[in-house]
This record gives structure tokens, C-alpha cells and sequence, in this order.
């Protein structure tokens, strides 16, 4: 197994590493770069990344840094049907910023394909 950074390596934002096995390869998140002038010529899907041959894309979270360039990865030919979703009680029963408890979050909300 490799695991390959294409982005959030040295700096805060535009997290995306390719997970490449012997059997598939995931891409975790596919975030922009934020923050700086120079970084709008970052955000753009690098051209080691197989799209054609990706098995899966996985966020970690929704944030922009995590997800912003996911319409380019589909501009750029990933089509796989998948049926995602978001484990919500892990992310609101409580904010890790607040300590604040949500009541009753909803334990799972599917989420339409984007393509």
C-alpha cells in the first residue's frame, strides 16, 4: 500500500492523499488551498491522480479544504455511481470547539449521488 500526498503536505489546507493498493485506490478528501494569492494555481486536480482509475473518493469532513475541488474531479471524468453519506451523530453530538452536546442528532442522512 502507498500512500500519496497531493496536498495539505506542509501547510494547513488542500488536503487530498491517493491511496493506491494492490486492489483499488481511494482518494481521501479533495480539498482547495486557501489563504494565499499563489494558491489559486494549486487548485487544480494533479496529474498524478488516476481519476479514471479511482474506486472511491472518502471526506473526512465537508469543510472547503476538504471537499473544493471535488466539481473538478468530476469535470475531469470521475463518474463512479455511489450512494454516499455523512454519520451525523459523529459530527454534531458534540463540537470539539464548544464542548456544546446537540440534542438528538440524526444518526445517518443519505445524500444524493453528485453524479
Amino acid at each position: 500500500m502507498r500512500v500519496i500526498p497531493y496536498g495539505a503536505a506542509g501547510g494547513v489546507t488542500g488536503s487530498c492523499f491517493l491511496v493506491d493498493t494492490k486492489k483499488s485506490k481511494i482518494l481521501i478528501d479533495c480539498g482547495i488551498f486557501q489563504g494565499f494569492s499563489t494558491d489559486a494555481s494549486a487548485n487544480r486536480i494533479p496529474a498524478g491522480i488516476p481519476i479514471e482509475k479511482l474506486d472511491a473518493v472518502i471526506l473526512t469532513h465537508a469543510h472547503l479544504d476538504h471537499s473544493g475541488r471535488l466539481p473538478l474531479l468530476v469535470k475531469g471524468g470521475f463518474s463512479k455511481k455511489c450512494d454516499p453519506f455523512y454519520r451525523l451523530s459523529v459530527l454534531l453530538d458534540r463540537s470539539p470547539y464548544t464542548g456544546v452536546a446537540r440534542p438528538n442528532p440524526p444518526e445517518t442522512v443519505r445524500i444524493c449521488p453528485v453524479v
